[in-house]
């Protein structure tokens, strides 16, 4: 399956992609390795003595977009590695297998095995919230700590989604002072 109409339109996107990493204001490195599910582009900065911090960020989105703010505050305290989410908007590429099976675990496990990481921070926004907690919860010997925002914890339980479905989506859909009093209560 193809991700671009055109090598044109793929080359404009990309082009856009480094104009935004030449406005994180911090050194760089960028890499592209071999998973299971294709080529998975990251992103690096930050002292290799400093903790791991893993990135992800959210669904219709890249890392050179989510973090550009962050990235030079973020740098100075960590390792710094942000993921393009294969199947998303950077520089990963997905594969056959991709469409055929994607799993988010050994997806992130493979991200971890080629970057030599033992142990290491995690933080998501969105659908990297979602990422993060996921791989937290397989995975909670690789993981210090979890910072997330706008993401939901994994469940296999329709009752949860239900919950937030029925709790969230009254105030959302008909926004009145009743149904946001409502929600913050």
């Amino acid at each position: 399956m193809e991700r671009y109409k055109s090598s044109s339109g793929k080359m404009l996107i990309h082009d856009s992609y480094n104009k935004l990493l030449q406005a994180w204001g911090t050194d760089f490195e960028e890499k592209s390795f071999e998973t299971t599910y294709g080529l998975t582009h990251i992103i690096i900065t930050g002292d290799r003595s400093n903790p791991p911090l893993m990135l992800f960020h959210g669904t219709a989105d890249n890392s050179a977009m989510m973090w550009i703010y962050n990235m030079k505050d973020l740098s100075k305290e960590f390792y710094v590695i942000a993921v393009d989410a294969i199947g998303g908007s950077g520089k990963s590429e997905p594969n056959d297998e991709y469409w055929r099976s994607f799993n988010q675990i050994t997806w992130m496990d493979d991200i971890v095995t080629a970057l030599d990481i033992q142990y290491m921070n995690i933080c998501g926004v969105s659908y990297g919230a979602y990422l993060a907690y996921y791989y937290t919860l397989k995975r909670p010997d690789k993981v210090n700590k979890v910072a997330c925002l706008a993401g939901r914890i994994p469940s296999n339980s329709f009752e949860v989604l239900f919950k937030m479905m029925t709790a969230f989506l009254p105030e959302a859909l008909f926004p009145s002072e009743k149904n946001c009093t409502k929600l913050l209560n």
